[in-house]
């Protein structure tokens, strides 16, 4: 390896390893840190332990046409679909698109405090779940999970109370004869 980086006229410290991936580029390792390497400078360190990094030194490798995508796979350990992927992406969206995306929820999981006293005071007021969900642009299923919660809370609410839904922001219009009495 070492006759590979003097032809090269790479310079090595001791206890980096060469890594070749094309005639003009190669990555020098020591411990965590590896030093991409393209016509002997140095362009970008980066570590396999980190996707964004691995992406990002694909990227260089491709754009400055310094490796073709079958030896980009072998020095980075990807698949060569793998490697046209991250291309791909990045020909499509840019920077931004090379990064892993959240999985899972995107938004919050829980009904803040705020959003709990509105579904409570609606509720007491007589509203279905569905109307509720529909007033405050959330799922039903959300209202669900707050209203047993809530339990005693809402167990012998009688009639509409306007006053509560004011209080959560709402204009209210009086129906005749609304009661709320029971479980929900």
């Amino acid at each position: 390896m070492k006759t590979i980086a003097k032809q090269l006229n790479i310079f090595m410290e001791p206890g980096q390893e060469y890594v070749p991936i094309s005639k003009r580029a190669c990555y020098l390792k020591e411990g965590d840190v590896n030093v991409l390497q393209i016509d002997c400078r140095n362009v970008f360190n980066f570590s396999f332990d980190n996707r964004s990094d691995v992406r990002m030194a694909v990227l260089l490798l491709s754009n400055d046409k310094a490796a073709k995508a079958a030896e980009i796979a072998r020095a980075f350990q990807l698949h060569r679909n793998s490697v046209r992927n991250i291309i791909d992406r990045y020909g499509d969206g840019g920077l931004g698109s090379i990064h892993e995306a959240k999985r899972g929820p995107k938004g919050p999981t829980k009904a803040r405090a705020a959003v709990r006293r509105r579904i409570i005071a609606m509720k007491q007021a007589g509203l279905s779940n569905a109307v509720i969900a529909q007033r405050l642009s959330i799922h039903e299923r959300t209202v669900r999970r707050v209203v047993p919660a809530q339990g005693a809370a809402l167990v012998e609410a009688t009639g509409p109370t306007q006053t509560a839904l004011r209080g959560a922001g709402f204009e209210t219009t009086p129906v005749a004869g609304a009661q709320v009495t029971g479980a929900l």
